[in-house]
C-alpha cells in the first residue's frame, strides 16, 4: 500500500478508528496509573498544566466558534482567531487532548491517545483544504500562505472590523448548543480527578501500571 492509499484509508475510516482510540484512552485512564513514584509538587505541576491547556483549549474553541457561525462554508473567515491559525478550532480540540494526555501522566496515553488524535487532526485539514481550495479559490491560497495551518502565529493576530454585506440569522439554540459542547469539555478535568481519587481508595482496581 503506498503513501497515498494510505492516507486514503486513515481518511476513509477516521471516525471509526477514532471511536476505537477514544475507548483505549478510556480504559487507559480507568484502569492505569503511572509506574513511577510523582512527587505532590510534581503532581500539582502536571494539574496546572493539564488545566491550563484544557481551559485555553475550551475558551478559544468558543472565541473561533462565534467568530465564524454562520458564515462557514460561505464567506472566508481571516481574522480574529483565523488570523493567527487557519484552523483554531481544531487547535483548540488538540489543545484540550494534549491537555488531557499531561493530566493522565503517562506516555502510554500520550502515545495511544494524543499522538493518533493529532494524526486524525491533520488528516482531516488536509481533506478539508482540497475543498476550501476549490470554493475560494485564489483568496484561500493566499490565506495560506500568510497563516500556518495548525500551530499559531501569535504576531499576525488582526482583529479588522468585518464588513458583512447581509444580516447573518444564527438561532440562539445554534449558539447555544456550541458554548455548551465547548464548556462540556471541562468535565474531563473532574473526570480525572475522580477516577484517581478512586484508585486510592480501591474502588476502581489499577489492572497496570505504566510508564
Amino acid at each position: 500500500m503506498g503513501l497515498d492509499s494510505t492516507i486514503n484509508w486513515l481518511r476513509k475510516y477516521r471516525t471509526f478508528s477514532m471511536r476505537i482510540v477514544a475507548v483505549v484512552g478510556l480504559l487507559i485512564i480507568l484502569f492505569t496509573e503511572p509506574s513511577r513514584v510523582i512527587s505532590p509538587s510534581t503532581e500539582s505541576l502536571y494539574f496546572l498544566i493539564g488545566l491550563v491547556l484544557i481551559v485555553a483549549g475550551v475558551f478559544g474553541r468558543i472565541w473561533a466558534i462565534l467568530y465564524v457561525l454562520g458564515r462557514k462554508n460561505l464567506k472566508l473567515v481571516t481574522s480574529g482567531p483565523y488570523s493567527i491559525c487557519r484552523n483554531p478550532l481544531y487547535l483548540c480540540s488538540v489543545l484540550i487532548s494534549l491537555g488531557a494526555a499531561v493530566m493522565v501522566k503517562t506516555a502510554l496515553f500520550f502515545f495511544v491517545f494524543f499522538i493518533p488524535f493529532l494524526v486524525s487532526i491533520i488528516l482531516t485539514i488536509s481533506k478539508e483544504e482540497l475543498t476550501l481550495k476549490a470554493r475560494f479559490g485564489e483568496a484561500y491560497r493566499d490565506f495560506c500562505s500568510r497563516v500556518p495551518r495548525l500551530f499559531p502565529a501569535i504576531w499576525k493576530f488582526t482583529n479588522a472590523r468585518r464588513v458583512v454585506e447581509a444580516k447573518v440569522k444564527v438561532s440562539p439554540k445554534v449558539v447555544t448548543f456550541a458554548i455548551v459542547e465547548a464548556f462540556a469539555f471541562l468535565l474531563i478535568i473532574p473526570f480525572i480527578k475522580i477516577v484517581e481519587a478512586l484508585h486510592a481508595s480501591e474502588v476502581i482496581p489499577v489492572l497496570w501500571r505504566v510508564l
